[in-house]
C-alpha cells in the first residue's frame, strides 16, 4: 500500500478516522475481537470504483460481529460516542478558542491541537500525541473520492 506524509492538523473525515483506528484499535484489541484493519475487503471496488462503500473497515472475522467502515461506522471525528471514551481514556482537555471560531484540545503531553469541531480537535490531539505531528496515510485518502 503506498502511503503519504500528512500533517495531523490538516487530516479531516476518513483520513483522521484512519489515523485515530490504527492507533487506538491496538493489535491486543484487533485480536481479541478477532477483528484487523484492511482496504475495500469485500470487494466493492471492484464492481464499483467510487462505492462509498469500497474504503477501510475494521473487519472481523468472528461470526456476528460487527464490521465497521471507517469514516462512516467508524468516525470519532463526528460522532461523540466514539470520540468521548477516546477523550476519557486518554484525559484530553477541550476548550473553545478565546475567538470562538476554533476548538483546542490539549493532550496529557502538552500537545495542542485545533478543530472546527470539538471531536476533529480531539482526535487531532490524540494522533498527534501518539504519532508526531506527521503521520503517513494511504494514498488512497488523497484521491478524489
Amino acid at each position: 500500500m503506498n502511503t503519504v506524509s500528512l500533517q495531523v492538523s490538516d487530516l479531516t473525515g476518513a483520513a483522521l478516522d484512519w489515523a485515530v483506528a490504527t492507533l487506538h484499535w491496538t493489535q491486543e484489541k484487533l485480536e481479541q475481537r478477532q477483528s484487523e484493519i484492511l482496504f475495500d475487503p469485500i470487494g466493492f471496488q471492484n464492481d464499483a470504483p467510487k462505492s462509498s462503500q469500497a474504503g477501510f473497515w475494521i473487519w472481523s472475522s468472528k461470526l456476528n460481529q460487527t464490521s465497521l467502515l471507517i469514516g462512516y461506522d467508524y468516525a470519532p471525528s463526528r460522532r461523540w460516542e466514539q470520540a468521548g471514551p477516546i477523550q476519557e481514556q486518554e484525559r484530553i482537555a477541550l476548550a473553545p478558542n478565546s475567538d470562538g471560531t476554533l476548538w483546542q484540545a490539549t493532550a496529557q503531553d502538552g500537545t495542542v491541537s485545533h478543530g472546527d469541531t470539538p471531536q476533529i480537535a480531539l482526535m487531532r490531539a490524540y494522533v498527534a500525541s501518539q504519532q508526531g505531528d506527521y503521520i503517513d496515510v494511504p494514498e488512497y485518502f488523497t484521491r478524489d473520492q
